[in-house]
């Protein structure tokens, strides 16, 4: 008779040559797993099914996701039966998942800051440049000869700033014929500048550049969803029609999953 503190583990020979579906064959290997790993077996996340992998004392969150991913390894054979062995090749068992991770790396890969093209003096704004303000006629130096006119002469290069004393300046030089220049605030509120030619009507970047996690958050995909697509090399732009089942399963997906990553990735590209 088995010890009533016996470790749980799976069978995985009950589920051998049964016509059921692939929920219903997980659900003994799921409920093994949270009676391995129960709330507050660990001290320092007591309200958690934390699991942790003592040599580089990793601890995951396994929540309904970590824990449907889990399952699918564990039936595959991928891992031990008796749920010790943690699947570390999965992209949901990497350090990156690991609980508190990106508050301890302050920023997390989306917080890069993308480099700015730095614009040519005399070409419009520019963060290092600042006229020197406007002397006031009365704290001027006396002249023997007539003050010059009033500030009415050619402005600094791009700037809405009048010449002090009403010098002349050497007016800006002008882009060529072809060409503008449209300058933009970044997120991260460093101005952007870029080329084009005359007709471009961009008010932003083409969204194939856009930062794959940044996509996902604002079209509400998860971190789960993220991380396997992150795997499968995908960029947004991509074509995802065709793709064979295996792909999206090993890199940890679920049918459901899968299906509304191409839902929410159908109608983007239609709206675009």
């Amino acid at each position: 008779m088995p010890s009533a503190n016996a470790e749980p583990t799976v069978d995985l020979s009950t589920l051998i040559g049964q016509k059921v579906s692939v929920n219903a064959r997980l659900k003994p290997i799921i409920e093994a797993i949270e009676n391995k790993y129960p709330i507050g077996k660990c001290a320092q996340h007591p309200t958690l099914h934390c699991l942790v992998y003592e040599p580089k004392q990793w601890h995951f969150n396994l929540d309904r996701n970590q824990i449907c991913v889990f399952a699918m390894v564990v039936y595959k054979k991928e891992v031990n039966a008796d749920l010790t062995e943690i699947p570390l090749t999965s992209v949901h068992f990497h350090q990156n998942q690991t609980i508190g991770y990106q508050s301890n790396c302050g920023h997390g890969p989306a917080s890069k800051i993308i480099s700015t093209a730095t614009m040519p003096h005399g070409y419009g704004y520019h963060p290092s440049y600042l006229p020197p303000p406007i002397t006031p006629y009365s704290a001027l130096p006396a002249y023997s000869f007539p003050m010059p006119a009033p500030l009415y002469s050619t402005p600094y290069p791009g700037s809405s700033y009048p010449s002090p004393y009403g010098f002349p300046l050497p007016p800006a030089p002008t882009p060529g014929p072809h060409s503008s220049v449209f300058i933009s605030t970044s997120s991260s509120g460093y101005p952007v500048a870029s080329l084009g030619h005359q007709g471009d009507s961009w008010s932003s970047p083409p969204p194939e550049a856009c930062d794959l996690r940044v996509w996902c958050k604002n079209v509400g995909l998860d971190e789960t969803i993220y991380a396997a697509l992150d795997q499968m090399q995908f960029q947004v732009g991509d074509k995802v029609t065709g793709i064979p089942s295996e792909v999206w399963k090993n890199a940890g997906l679920m049918w459901f999953q899968w299906q509304r990553f191409q839902k929410i990735y159908s109608h983007y590209k239609h709206c675009k």
